[in-house]
């Protein structure tokens, strides 16, 4: 067997869970921007948790995907936009190396540097002057 081979079978488990966690509501770098678009740029967003946006990061489970981690600073919807957009196309060094592009189909999840957490985002909710990001355990897709 040689590497293409392996290669091969990685990236169909790549697409299989894309679309297992896809089908189950996960957001991708994509939806999320276009709903945020749909909001106003000057309301407050946060995490359901009730934690705040933070930076962005190759996940350390899958390092073709984007994490978002926690911060202690509030943020807007129009940073936190632009932050995302800026993703789109940029090249992100994984966990324990390599390079990935993001693009608007990559899975987003939260958590922080080194830590592969199984939360994602699902749904955007808009409430008067905020916005919460929905989040949810993807932990137990089978794909």
């Amino acid at each position: 067997m040689n590497q293409s081979y392996f290669d091969g079978i990685m990236a169909q488990m790549s697409q299989d869970r894309k679309k297992a966690s896809t089908l189950a509501g996960q957001m991708t770098l994509g939806e999320l921007i276009l709903e945020l678009r749909d909001c106003d740029e000057n309301d407050s967003v946060t995490f359901s948790d009730g934690t705040n946006v933070g930076d962005l990061g190759s996940y350390r489970g899958y390092y073709e995907d984007l994490y978002i981690d926690r911060s202690d600073e509030l943020q807007t919807v129009g940073a936190v936009r632009q932050m995302l957009e800026s993703a789109v196309g940029e090249e992100f060094t994984g966990y324990k190396g390599g390079e990935f592009v993001m693009t608007k189909m990559t899975m987003v999840w939260v958590a922080e540097y080194g830590n592969s957490s199984g939360i994602g985002i699902d749904e955007v909710v808009k409430e008067e002057g905020c916005v919460l990001l929905s989040l949810k355990d993807f932990n137990d897709l089978e794909y």
